[in-house]
């Protein structure tokens, strides 16, 4: 089993509504994301996944994104966009095209709302 990766990055605003401190107050981060294809390589082309079209599909859904107030946006509208259901998002985003390929088994989705704190979400593509 082979595990292929990407990073990426988005700069978004949010507040948190319900008992979070003065993160109910509007602020912004720079959110880190990295993506984790876990699956067997294909021996005809030598490789578990294109590298380049996984980092390009996951800047396709971080430009989504980028200098957003998230919780304008309609994937927050009724839930906080805490870093946990910003992970979730984005593996959701990413799996319709990722499950297409046979040799994939599971994707990680690992998003860091600053240094020191990051929530992770993963899954199967089958």
């Amino acid at each position: 089993m082979y595990s292929l990766g990407v990073l990426g990055e988005f700069e978004a605003a949010v507040h948190m509504v319900g008992d979070f401190g003065d993160a109910c107050r509007l602020h912004g981060h720079t959110y880190q994301v990295e993506v984790v294809l876990r699956g067997k390589k294909d021996q005809r082309r030598g490789v578990v996944y294109d590298i380049g079209l996984l980092k390009e599909e996951l800047d396709r859904v971080l430009k989504v994104l980028h200098y957003y107030h998230l919780n304008e946006l309609k994937p927050f509208k009724d839930i906080n966009p805490t870093v946990e259901n910003i992970a979730e998002y984005i593996f959701h985003q990413l799996t319709p095209k990722l499950s297409t390929e046979s040799n994939l088994e599971d994707l990680c989705v690992k998003v860091w709302e600053n240094s020191f704190a990051y929530a992770v979400f993963d899954g199967s593509l089958r």
